[in-house]
């Protein structure tokens, strides 16, 4: 009887670790744009971290996904899977977006407006907006501290000695 109720123990936790990951590869692995869809393509030049199944964003909400990245002519081709409810026009945008510092990107997607045509299944967004990378912000920061040693050094060897000092004084004693 005792081993009876361990095997019963034993098979309820298969089947619950089973029902579990099954809901975990649903949540995990299943498109984010649920019901219809439509897709869409744009090409960066670059498209370092975008990855397939990264989100897809207009107003902060997820409208569909990334589906594929290919190279095409020497540039990163984006195929992105959109929701049908979303419409994008001819003038819609898209742009890449830091979503951490360690490199992650997602794709921010602005429809454009109802008086341009709509896009349709296979129709490219023309309006690519790219933004700085992380190696283009080291780099900017790197040159800006250059600069700024520059003028702390140059005010040390002007300030810096006795000389100096004495004349700080004099100014001093004499503005108050």
């Amino acid at each position: 009887m005792q081993n009876a109720a361990r095997s019963l123990k034993v098979g309820a936790l298969l089947v619950a670790a089973a029902v579990g990951g099954v809901a975990l590869y649903r949540g995990l692995f299943q498109s984010q744009g649920r019901g219809d869809t439509y897709r869409v393509h744009a090409i960066f030049n670059d498209a370092t971290g975008l990855v397939p199944r990264s989100r897809v964003l207009t107003a902060g909400i997820a409208i569909g996904e990334i589906e594929r990245i290919s190279l095409e002519g020497g540039r990163a081709r984006v195929d992105l899977r959109i929701q049908t409810t979303v419409p994008l026009h001819r003038n819609g945008t898209v742009a890449r977006r830091a979503v951490s510092l360690l490199g992650e990107f997602l794709l921010v997607v602005t429809p454009g407006t109802g008086d341009q045509p709509r896009l349709r299944d296979g129709d490219r967004i023309n309006t690519v907006m790219e933004g700085s990378s992380t190696d283009e912000i080291v780099n900017n920061v790197a040159a800006i501290t250059r600069d700024l040693q520059s003028v702390t050094q140059r005010l040390s060897a002007a300030v810096g000695n006795d000389a100096a000092e004495r004349d700080m004084r004099e100014i001093l004693r004499n503005v108050t």
